[in-house]
């Protein structure tokens, strides 16, 4: 059901930080969380409970026990993380989100396809963290070289031509390698200390590890 809540955030009354967090509801490490970090709390992300210095906690109330800085209608066409994401400081170049992983299949896809939709516009890069580990990374259209030893895989909702290189077991052939829409043509590669990816389009790379 929608409704006629106006999508839209003030990004001016927020503080400009380079790197930001994003708490979700799903399990997580309180561990591993910077809490110095400006970081948008989603819904039922209140729940954990989070001592953080600086945050601002919205959703529709559906699941979160304490009361939210920010309360939008339950019946709409977007996500309460959807919405979050409208929240991210301008200039923000590093987001790392913890709890946004795992639960229902279609709710998972639509966290990626939501992220993946908010670096066609804004370049920033997404660590998506499951308990002690970066499982995803989101990247928008760029230049990339990033640590990894383990098993790996490189997805894109479009096509469009990557070259991936680097310390790893598959390179493309040529000088790019043709990306099919949801492909396992780039599924488990091996990589054995750093990946390098040049894109054109927004992309997810999937960390495996033993």
């Amino acid at each position: 059901m929608k409704s006629n809540f106006i999508f839209k955030a003030d990004k001016k009354v927020f503080p400009m930080k380079k790197i930001v967090n994003i708490l979700g509801p799903m399990e997580l490490n309180k561990n591993i969380i910077d809490r110095s970090l400006f970081t948008i709390v989603i819904d039922g992300g209140l729940n954990h409970q989070v001592q953080l210095d600086n945050s601002l906690s919205l959703g529709d109330q559906d699941s979160s026990n304490y009361e939210l800085d920010q309360v939008i209608p339950s019946e709409k066409d977007f996500s309460d993380l959807c919405y979050g994401l409208r929240h991210i400081p301008n200039q923000t170049e590093i987001v790392n989100c913890y709890g946004l992983l795992g639960g229902r299949l279609d709710h998972q896809l639509c966290v990626i396809g939501d992220i993946l939709n908010h670096t066609k516009t804004y370049k920033t890069q997404f660590n998506l963290y499951s308990n002690m580990t970066r499982s995803v990374i989101i990247l928008p259209k760029g230049e990339w070289n990033f640590p990894h030893t383990g098993n790996f895989s490189v997805l894109s909702l479009k096509e469009q031509k990557v070259k991936i290189f680097g310390d790893i077991k598959y390179k493309s052939e040529e000088e790019y390698t043709h990306f099919k829409v949801l492909s396992s043509h780039t599924l488990s590669n091996e990589a054995f200390g750093s990946i390098k990816i040049i894109n054109e389009f927004p992309i997810s790379v999937y960390l495996n590890y033993e």
